[in-house]
């Protein structure tokens, strides 16, 4: 018997003997290129409509084959309709497989990256003169070099959001995130709470505010909290690239590492947008945020190229 068989057969055996309410509905992260969304999924789904929901989403012009799991273990499209309850309860997004060369899904999505900002709600935004004020007023409160919550554990925090299921993680709202906080306050002795609450507010916005209608990636979101946690650098920097790797290769690709420097600008930005705009002066505002994120990782992805194979 093969592995895939195998597998799809415990996978089966496992949701008749926990029961599957055909008309329940469930909410499957699939990540693609970097690129996660979520899409739902009830028993008995057909397999070509779900195939075309997943080949809309990410517009892709190859077709959509299956989901290969953190661990990789791919499932075919048919096993994810049979048993969605399965797929819904990980945490981790599955990594979308194609067929054939994806060279112009890849041009395609990097069209539809380009057009990101056009989601978003420009009365959501604030000004970079917005920016300074909510910071000195910040630093007025509390005293400079202030914006940390280092009595937070890296390891706890990351534990606690990844205890979400994945619909709720992959797709984070201002409830859930609070939620989360609340907890995290709970846990960790804090010597201002008052001060940790405006630093983990703030990080919100800053994500927030540059997402569609203020819902946020919440791996992202993750990566941006680990900066203003306490810890070894390097472990934030693991839990960070662990995030990141979608696709469970352990390497980072140029999309990954383009959201890593993405969240890691944008707490820059808010941590001190004083001293972020005097080392980007031409770098002021989310767009350019993300434009600044992109160069930095094209930049460093060709400098660790060493053998030139990309």
């Amino acid at each position: 018997m093969s592995q895939s068989l195998r597998h799809e057969q415990q996978i089966l055996q496992r949701v008749e003997e926990e029961g599957e309410e055909e008309e329940e509905c469930w909410v499957v992260g699939v990540s693609y290129r970097g690129r996660i969304r979520l899409v739902q999924v009830a028993a008995g789904l057909g397999v070509e409509e779900l195939r075309t929901v997943l080949e809309a989403m990410f517009s892709l012009t190859s077709r959509a084959l299956a989901l290969e799991s953190s661990d990789g273990v791919c499932s075919p499209l048919s096993l994810v309709t049979k048993a969605p309850s399965y797929f819904g309860q990980r945490v981790e997004p599955f990594r979308l497989i194609i067929s054939g060369n994806d060279e112009e899904d890849e041009e395609q999505n990097l069209l539809n990256e380009e057009e990101i900002d056009d989601d978003i709600d420009p009365q959501c935004r604030r000004t970079f003169a917005e920016i300074m004020e909510s910071d000195e007023m910040f630093r007025e409160q509390f005293g400079d070099d202030e914006f940390h919550v280092n009595e937070f554990d890296v390891r706890r925090v990351c534990a606690v959001f990844f205890s979400l299921p994945s619909s709720q993680f992959c797709k984070m709202t201002r409830e859930i995130y609070a939620d989360c906080v609340r907890q995290l306050l709970s846990e960790h002795e804090i010597l201002d709470e008052e001060r940790a609450r405006a630093v983990l507010a703030r990080v919100w916005v800053a994500f927030a505010e540059c997402s569609r209608g203020g819902i946020v990636d919440g791996a992202a979101l993750l990566v941006g909290l680990t900066t203003v946690c306490g810890g070894d650098k390097k472990l934030k920097l693991s839990e960070s690239f662990a995030l990141l790797d979608t696709n469970g290769n352990n390497i980072l690709e140029l999309e990954e590492l383009e959201r890593y420097f993405y969240a890691v600008f944008l707490i820059a930005r808010e941590k001190d947008p004083k001293a972020f705009s005097q080392a980007y002066p031409t770098n002021i505002g989310d767009p350019s945020v993300l434009a600044l994120a992109a160069a930095t990782a094209e930049d460093c992805f060709h400098s660790a190229d060493i053998n030139h194979d990309g």
